[in-house]
């Protein structure tokens, strides 16, 4: 039970059963972007004292290490496990890690936007680190050609997902181009083949 004497969630447990390098590293993470994450509309008030910021620098984690998979209680659980006494690549994962989330909460318009969404802020953050960190994320990526995107034109490209992914359209309104990355939005939006969708046209926003 937490003080809230509701019952622990799966990141509350984890949190008070490790007491590790992993746990101290999505600790300090916490700390140090809470602020952000709620200026900018990804988590509310709510969601951080309930350590949902948690869970979604934990999944992100785990994709830098593992590549973007289907996430469950019990891999996320085997993280905490695996890196509890020795983490030797946290320096590598943390300067990615912060130089990722510097760059999608505090250099691209988010706030308002469904960009903002922790599913698509997965996605989004993943591909910032892969465009821009010395990290790469695990895996083979066919990015996709979207028309509308333009040459070094980072925020105009994201912007374009942004409007895929705007409920007033929706996926029917959406170009054809981009109604694969507006339907991963929608559905089975934790499951590995989503994630990694979002992820190529995130990229491939990026990269255009």
């Amino acid at each position: 039970m937490n003080s809230f004497t509701i019952p622990l969630n799966p990141e509350e447990t984890r949190h008070a059963t490790y007491q590790g390098l992993f746990k101290w590293f999505i600790n300090s993470m916490s700390k140090k972007y809470d602020d952000a994450f709620a200026g900018t509309g990804v988590f509310t008030a709510k969601q951080l004292n309930r350590m949902a910021d948690a869970k979604l620098l934990t999944e992100i984690t785990h994709a830098m290490i593992y590549g973007i998979t289907t996430t469950t209680k019990a891999s996320l659980d085997k993280l905490y496990k695996e890196f509890d006494s020795k983490f030797e690549r946290e320096a590598e994962i943390r300067t990615a890690l912060e130089s990722g989330l510097d760059s999608a909460l505090f250099g691209i318009q988010l706030a308002g936007t469904p960009l903002a969404k922790p599913l698509n802020f997965y996605s989004l953050v993943l591909a910032v680190i892969h465009h821009e960190s010395n990290l790469r994320v695990p895996g083979n990526f066919d990015l996709p050609q979207v028309a509308q995107f333009e040459h070094d034109e980072r925020a105009f490209n994201l912007s374009v997902l942004a409007d895929a992914l705007d409920s007033e359209k929706g996926v029917a309104r959406a170009r054809d181009d981009l109604t694969p990355f507006a339907s991963a939005a929608k559905d089975r939006t934790n499951v590995a083949d989503q994630r990694a969708t979002r992820f190529k046209f995130f990229l491939a926003a990026l990269e255009a």
